[in-house]
């Protein structure tokens, strides 16, 4: 009788057990679910994204550190304190360019190479 009242217990409280954090990860500018996001936690367990951008992740104990990352997008970390719902935002990384020069020659120049005035646009 103990047991099987045990048993009931543990199937309709999984979150008491496990930590379990759910979450949604999008992008910052255009607030669309990045899919296949990589999520890590601090205690070793790991999941990704689906195609909702959703992730269900059951850690053991709090406080939590997780890493999420995903192609394109930069790495942020998140330290939880609590069994809640999370969004989380990546953004992603500025590209600074090189300068490029547009000639009618038929080799890589460098600006301090060529012959005639440029105007830099």
């Amino acid at each position: 009788m103990k047991s099987s009242l045990l048993i009931i217990l543990i199937s309709c409280l999984p979150g008491v057990i496990n930590a379990q954090i759910i979450g949604f990860v999008q992008d910052k500018s255009t607030n669309s679910p990045i899919i296949g996001a990589k999520i890590v936690a601090s205690d070793g367990t790991k999941t990704l994204t689906d195609f909702e951008g959703k992730f269900n992740l059951n850690c053991s104990k709090y406080p939590v550190t997780i890493i999420i990352s995903a192609l394109q997008y930069k790495n942020d970390t998140l330290l939880i304190q609590e069994q809640k719902e999370i969004i989380i935002s990546l953004s992603e990384p500025e590209k600074n360019l090189d300068l490029v020069v547009v000639s009618a020659g038929r080799r890589k120049q460098a600006i301090e190479e060529v012959p005639v005035s440029m105007e830099i646009i």
